[in-house]
C-alpha cells in the first residue's frame, strides 16, 4: 500500500515541477518581452509555446486528481493524512531550496499554512468575486442570446404578415381595371360637352 502511494506521488510531484517549470518560463518570457509589448514587437509565437506547454502540464494535474477516485491503486492518498513528523526553529537548508527560498524554518507559524484546507480569508473573498462576476458575464451572455432569438422572431413574424400584403398589392397592381375606349369616349364627352352614341354590346 505504501508502495503504490509513494508511486502516486512520485508522479504527482514530476507533474508538479514540470508544471512550476513551464510557468517559470513563460513568466520570464512575458518579463522579457515587457519592453517589446509596447513597441508591439513581442515574440508571440515563444509566449504562446511557453502557455501552451503550461497548460499542458496543469490539465495533466487536473486529471490526476480528477480520476483518483477511479483508480483503485491511487485511491489510497485519499485515506492518508498528511502530519508534521517534527519541527524546528533552525534553518532547514533541503527546506529552503525546495520552497525556493520561501520557507527556511518549519515551525508554528509555517505548519497551520501547510496543513491549510482552505483559502486565507482575502483570497477566498477575492475568488467569490470573480466567480460572481463570471456568474454576472453568463446571464449578460443569456440575456443577450433571448433578446436576438425575440428579434429574430419578431422580425420573421412581420415578414409572414408582409408578404401576403405585398403579393395583393402585386396582383391588384397587375389587374387592368379601365377600358381605354371608355376613358376615351368620357373625355372627349366632357370636353366636347356632347353624348357619344353607345356601340352595340357597350356595357353602360
Amino acid at each position: 500500500m505504501e508502495t503504490k502511494i509513494n508511486d502516486s506521488l512520485d508522479v504527482l510531484i514530476h507533474d508538479l515541477k514540470e508544471c512550476k517549470y513551464s510557468l517559470e518560463v513563460l513568466l520570464m518570457n512575458l518579463g522579457n518581452d515587457e519592453q517589446r509589448l509596447a513597441y508591439n514587437e513581442t515574440d508571440w509565437l515563444s509566449i504562446l509555446n511557453s502557455l501552451r506547454i503550461a497548460s499542458t502540464n496543469l490539465i495533466s494535474i487536473s486529471n490526476f486528481f480528477k480520476y483518483l477516485n477511479r483508480d483503485k491503486r491511487e485511491a489510497s492518498i485519499r485515506t492518508s493524512v498528511v502530519l508534521p513528523k517534527a519541527y524546528s526553529e533552525e534553518v532547514d537548508p533541503e527546506l529552503q531550496e525546495m520552497t525556493n527560498g520561501r520557507i527556511s524554518v518549519f515551525n508554528h507559524d509555517v505548519i497551520p499554512h501547510i496543513l491549510r484546507t482552505k483559502l486565507i480569508p482575502a483570497v477566498e473573498e477575492e475568488e467569490a468575486k470573480i466567480q460572481q462576476a463570471a456568474k454576472d458575464f453568463e446571464l449578460t451572455k443569456n440575456y443577450d442570446k433571448t433578446v436576438n432569438y425575440f428579434k429574430k422572431t419578431i422580425e420573421e413574424s412581420a415578414n409572414m404578415i408582409e408578404k401576403p400584403k405585398r403579393d395583393l398589392e402585386t396582383k391588384q397592381s397587375n389587374v387592368v381595371t379601365y377600358n381605354l375606349h371608355d376613358t376615351f369616349q368620357l373625355a372627349n364627352l366632357v370636353y366636347n360637352l356632347r353624348i357619344v352614341p353607345r356601340q352595340p354590346g357597350q356595357r353602360l
